[in-house]
């Protein structure tokens, strides 16, 4: 479950062509958490690497069947629903969300079986998520590095 999450993110990434240095941070630190195998680090650069040609709906394809293997328990529709809310805060990190990283994660709500008719109140919750999650983070860092804490 761990190798898809990561793929996803990657994924989300690599959407806009263009990846940012938050972006790369943030898989970095997943990785180094994970202690994930060298193959695994090598295959997200990869996909990672917007110069190249890589099939990202075959990737996420295979990535969501995984994960949706496991979501018929309570367990497995929460690491969804925080993936998807993980690959708004990967879109988000730069500033912008943008058109490209949206239809990535759409097409994993679609992969994921969700209706249509929810994906647009799913979309909304994970955005608001990320950027929570976002705010978040940028008021601990005021806090961190404020004057007389450093």
């Amino acid at each position: 479950m761990l190798e898809s999450y990561l793929r996803l993110l990657a994924c989300v990434a690599r959407a806009d062509g263009v990846i940012a240095k938050e972006e790369t941070s943030i898989l970095e630190a997943a990785v180094h958490k994970a202690a994930i195998t060298p193959k695994l680090a090598e295959e997200l650069g990869l996909i990672m690497d917007p110069g190249r040609p890589v099939d990202t709906d075959s990737i996420i394809d295979a990535a969501v069947a995984e994960m949706r293997g496991a979501a018929w328990s309570a367990s497995g529709a929460a690491l969804l629903a925080e993936t998807v809310r993980d690959c708004y805060v990967m879109a988000a990190i730069d500033g912008e969300v943008s058109p490209s990283e949206v239809s990535v994660i759409a097409r994993m709500l679609h992969v994921a079986g969700v209706p249509e008719q929810r994906r647009a109140t799913l979309h909304h919750w994970a955005e608001s998520a990320a950027r929570a999650s976002l705010d978040g983070a940028a008021l601990f860092m005021e806090t961190l590095v404020a004057p007389g804490l450093a």
